[in-house]
């Protein structure tokens, strides 16, 4: 530990001129002030660093932290707060932003933050009267560009939240190969996050949620092998020509009030399209999401289509077949499903896709922001017997339990 300045005092302020600090390896650099005058402290300041580890001022906290979970029970604590919620409901510490105001500006070469390496950052924070606003937020991650702004207001006991969030050509393949060591994914995403809330606790703040998600990736390469649940019949995604091409995956969800809506959700090899639509309710954890197949490939395509339900909560998903979709079906269909369990859905999702190839360009949809729906006509449904079927289908109730469903179908 090491610190140099120019230290000057008077009149409630107090500056340090050309400040070099260093802390184990890392290094701040700048000018700052502190004035106390007012009826709490204000810190101006205009830093830098060249290499900057979080570690290095933080190891420390976070052991004592640690031993201090351990020392005050047996876990007994955190077991009582699961109640099957994912988000917390404990208060918002909002204390901190009103102990201070402050006015800093920061860049940084190469920042460490828990196995994290941001570059050429660019940070500046106003901080007055327990109101944060971060902005500009730059840096660059993984190859890739995020930028944004974040306000909290924590003046009341309610805090205000408005992130605005992108990310820009993240390569994530980089990032899977730092953790895997191997390359079986390549690709690289855009994120876009823009939401806006308010509450005292995260539970809380997620009913007032309103904004939008949206994530997506194009021509990337994703190997069966990275997949765990990649098993049996489900590897013929990734066989045949150009089938470890991800032509493009989105996800694109509008919030309104805590309920996230499925715009587009799309995930396409060369030989499968697997579109999703639904919702995931925010306020009580949720989910109500269907996954249809559409077979690109003529290779993959047979007599029937079997959608993919995803239900339960957040914290305990869980996945089965559309009954709607095994109706139409034949009864060994349902058989194979309820004997097979979810390797032997996951499974149809190939075998069972559809009765011919689907030409419908869904990633040119899903990219240029047009709506998606699993139940919308496939491109070769022209022909009045088609358009026919499609409408019986979309009558099709589809809020059927799948434990009530598959109990109907056994006479149970």
């Amino acid at each position: 530990f090491s610190i140099e300045g120019a230290l000057r005092d008077g009149d409630d302020v107090f500056s340090i001129d050309g400040l070099a600090l260093k802390i184990g390896g890392s290094d701040l650099s700048g000018n700052m002030a502190i004035n106390l005058s007012g009826s709490v402290p204000t810190i101006i300041a205009d830093l830098s660093s060249n290499h900057f580890d979080l570690a290095d001022v933080t190891a420390q906290s976070e052991e004592t932290s640690s031993q201090s979970s351990v020392s005050s029970g047996t876990g007994s604590v955190s077991a009582a707060s699961d109640d099957g919620r994912v988000f917390p409901n404990d208060p918002l510490v909002l204390d901190g932003l009103k102990a201070v105001n402050a006015e800093i500006s920061f860049t940084g070469k190469t920042i460490l933050a828990q196995g994290v390496t941001l570059s050429d950052v660019n940070v500046g924070v106003m901080l007055k009267g327990g109101r944060l606003a971060i902005s500009p937020l730059g840096a660059t991650f993984a190859d890739g560009r995020i930028g944004g702004d974040i306000k909290i207001d924590g003046s009341t006991s309610t805090a205000k939240l408005d992130i605005k969030v992108t990310a820009t050509q993240i390569d994530y393949g980089k990032l899977y190969k730092a953790n895997a060591g191997d390359e079986m994914i390549k690709g690289k995403a855009d994120l876009d996050i823009d939401i806006k809330g308010a509450g005292a606790s995260v539970r809380s703040l997620m009913p007032s949620l309103n904004g939008k998600l949206r994530v997506k990736t194009e021509n990337s390469f994703i190997d069966s092998g990275a997949l765990s649940f990649v098993t049996g019949p489900l590897t013929a995604l990734f066989e045949g020509e150009d089938s470890n091409n991800l032509r493009c995956a989105v996800v694109d969800f509008d919030i309104v009030n805590g309920l996230a809506t499925s715009k587009a959700t799309i995930f396409e090899t060369g030989g499968l399209s697997i579109i999703g639509e639904g919702q995931v309710d925010l306020r009580n954890e949720k989910l109500d999401l269907k996954f249809d197949p559409r077979a690109k490939n003529v290779s993959l395509a047979s007599a029937a289509e079997i959608g993919i339900l995803v239900t339960g909560t957040i914290k305990e998903p869980s996945i089965g077949p559309d009954l709607g979709d095994v109706a139409m079906g034949v009864a060994s269909t349902a058989a194979s499903i309820a004997t097979g369990g979810l390797s032997t859905l996951l499974g149809m999702v190939v075998d069972g896709v559809t009765d011919a190839a689907d030409e419908t360009d869904y990633c040119a949809l899903a990219l240029a922001g047009k709506p998606l729906k699993a139940d919308q006509p496939k491109q070769q449904e022209t022909t009045a017997g088609s358009e026919t079927t499609t409408e019986k289908k979309a009558e099709e109730p589809k809020d059927i339990s799948i434990g009530d469903a598959l109990n109907n179908l056994f006479g149970n």
